[in-house]
């Protein structure tokens, strides 16, 4: 049965009338009944104020907790921005060292698996992005533009069945060919047996052909080969580029070039 105002007022009264009388009684006895009678009005004072709050926490928590998953969702943008900006920073730095326009572009596909292996970007023609412009990253090499179209183009990766690049071993100048060996390496070809080379050289760009500027890194010596009756070291190189985690990339236009 639910208590209407009407009798919780009357209580009220009742017991404030009763606390006057005792508070004008100076016997022993009414003075402890006094204490335990105002002891008690605390108490009940209190947990009726608890019991008001109660409705106002929840609002509060319900509140602070959507705050705080604001803030956290808006950290996370925050962070993330900062990291993209730093990588832009990275790609971006070849433009003080080349004579290449850099057209910086986003991943929107990838196409990992089989012989031909591709990554698409949020960049074409009307960018500026032409056919066989050369594609990098912080890393290192990523491929060479193939297929453009107005608002978005196709790369070859260098993990590809069809592409080479002319290579140098970074420390001893030496030349060789590039190319993917079918699975997580590159075989670096054409390098003559007496050739100085050591596992952990740098491999780079050689700059001839005409499309890769020089010295852009495509990976680092893990193993090599000879064969005695061969003229020819087998090279395998890990790619600079991680390809699984490729998220911003630069395309590279020869300042002026109307290809």
């Amino acid at each position: 049965m639910s208590v209407t105002v009407r009798e919780w007022a009357a209580f009220g009264l009742a017991l404030f009338l009763s606390l006057v009388l005792l508070a004008s009684n100076e016997h022993r006895q009414v003075q402890f009944i006094r204490a335990t009678a105002l002891s008690g009005a605390a108490t009940l004072n209190a947990a009726l104020t608890s019991l008001r709050s109660i409705p106002a926490s929840k609002k509060t928590i319900r509140r602070l907790s959507a705050e705080n998953a604001r803030l956290l969702l808006e950290n996370a943008r925050y962070r993330e921005a900062a990291l993209e900006n730093r990588r832009l920073r990275q790609l971006l730095g070849f433009r003080r060292r080349s004579k290449y326009e850099v057209i910086p572009a986003q991943v929107i596909a990838k196409s990992l698996e089989g012989a031909v292996r591709t990554i698409t970007v949020d960049v074409g023609a009307l960018d500026g992005v032409r056919k066989d412009d050369p594609v990098v990253n912080a890393s290192g090499l990523v491929g060479r533009v193939y297929l453009v179209g107005k608002h978005s183009a196709t790369v070859h990766l260098l993990l590809d069945r069809n592409f080479k690049v002319a290579a140098l071993i970074e420390r001893t100048r030496v030349n060789g060919i590039l190319s993917w060996s079918g699975g997580e390496y590159c075989l670096l070809e054409d390098v003559p047996a007496r050739a100085d080379v050591g596992i952990g050289d740098v491999i780079v760009t050689s700059g001839l052909g005409g499309i890769y500027p020089k010295g852009i890194r495509l990976g680092l010596v893990v193993e090599i080969s000879e064969d005695v009756t061969s003229i020819f070291k087998t090279i395998f190189v890990r790619p600079a580029v991680d390809f699984s985690r490729l998220e911003e990339v630069a395309i590279l236009r020869r300042q002026g070039s109307e290809r």
